[in-house]
């Protein structure tokens, strides 16, 4: 989708125009009131109006061409006009006026009926692209100062950064594979407290409602995984509205057999190699299990590669916040909503959401870009002291 001129509409006041048949020095006057310099001048009505500028220069020309002075001249603007070749809609590619508008400086804008509704200056695409690029800086380098004070987190008693330690940190909050992990060990404790004998094979019933736990767990890391990246959870992961009523599990399996299908070799795997139906689960044999169900081999992002929404998970990792906390002298939770409001306005920028950028976030990732500046210095400072 094309950029459109209406874009930069947003906070463009009504225009101010002059008349053909006005004295030149009311124009000018008027210029010199607004700080403008140009007007707009339309001749004619309807369809076929004609649209003109009159500027400093012209002024300046017509006065020189004529002899004349401004004070006592008989001169109107319609002796001073600049014809303007073009004029945009709203609707037209931003870029088209960009490249139009570097002859005069100014472009107009008009609506179906060829009135005049906005002008348009060198200085109004300016402001408008320099807002986006401070946004887009600000972030940087609130990104960058977490990271910064994370790295320094992770620093040894001789200033090396503790590599194994960090990595550890980036995989917990990373990986995929732990956080499903995690409910395949509900899932196959589900199992085990059905079964209060050891029986393979597996009683299918039972089967289906530890599988049911493992759905549920799948959902909500499906969830939060496409909240994170801003794009579609992994259709391999197989998600379902709800688990506890049959309906719904008999759905789901029907939805992911073949899920179904890894979830009851592993289940019969750990329940081989188990000596007895214990709840108490032995690590290595969860761990094998698991490998059944989920073997794809998963790489570990590296440090520079993570999103701010990772950097801001490790920033509150117990290593980094209870370092900072007497420096930031903040709630957690305070400091948490004021970077997660500037994670959600890096989204809205990366992805081109415009009308949900308002003013209030815009300040709020000024003064988070800015807070954050001046206690970066006092939070590594402590660091090093301790």
């Amino acid at each position: 989708m094309p950029y459109e001129v209406s874009q930069l509409l947003k906070d463009i006041g009504t225009p101010v125009t002059a008349t053909p048949d006005e004295p030149i020095q009311d124009a000018l006057d008027r210029m010199l009131h607004y700080s403008f310099s140009q007007l707009p001048v339309v001749k004619g009505v309807g369809q076929s109006r004609q649209f003109y500028f009159i500027t400093y220069e012209s002024i300046l020309l017509a006065l020189h061409n004529f002899g004349s002075r401004v004070q006592g001249s008989s001169l109107r603007v319609d002796d001073a006009l600049v014809k303007v070749p073009n004029v945009y809609r709203s609707t037209d590619d931003l870029f088209e006026l960009l490249l139009g508008i570097r002859e005069m400086d100014a472009a107009l804008i008009v609506d179906d009926d060829r009135n005049i509704i906005h002008v348009i200056t060198s200085y109004d695409t300016t402001c408008y692209f320099r807002q986006w690029a401070e946004n887009i800086m600000q972030v940087r380098d609130i990104e960058h100062g977490l990271r910064r004070i994370i790295n320094c987190s992770f620093k040894k008693a001789d200033g090396e950064i503790d590599e194994q330690a960090r990595k550890s940190a980036v995989e917990e909050i990373t990986s995929s594979n732990k956080a499903l992990r995690k409910k395949f060990v509900v899932a196959l404790q589900q199992y085990i407290k059905q079964n209060c004998i050891l029986a393979v094979p597996l009683k299918q019933d039972w089967v289906n409602g530890a599988f049911a736990e493992l759905l549920n767990g799948s959902k909500s890391i499906a969830i939060s995984t496409a909240n994170e990246c801003n794009c579609e959870a992994d259709a391999s992961i197989p998600v379902t509205a709800s688990c506890k009523q049959e309906s719904a599990v008999i759905d789901s399996l029907s939805a992911s057999k073949a899920l179904h299908q890894c979830f009851e070799l592993a289940l019969t795997y750990y329940l081989e190699q188990q000596a007895a139906a214990d709840v108490e689960l032995v690590e290595s044999l969860v761990e094998d299990a698991f490998k059944v169900i989920y073997n794809r081999s998963e790489q570990t992002k590296e440090f520079a590669e993570l999103t701010l929404a990772d950097y801001i998970q490790l920033f509150f990792n117990d290593i980094c916040w209870r370092r900072c906390q007497d420096v930031v002298r903040l709630k957690q939770e305070e400091v948490q909503h004021m970077l997660e409001g500037v994670r959600d306005t890096r989204n809205d920028l990366a992805h081109f959401r415009e009308e949900k950028i308002t003013a209030q976030k815009r300040l709020q990732l000024k003064r988070c870009s800015d807070w954050l500046s001046e206690r970066e210095h006092l939070i590594i400072g402590s660091f090093d002291k301790t």
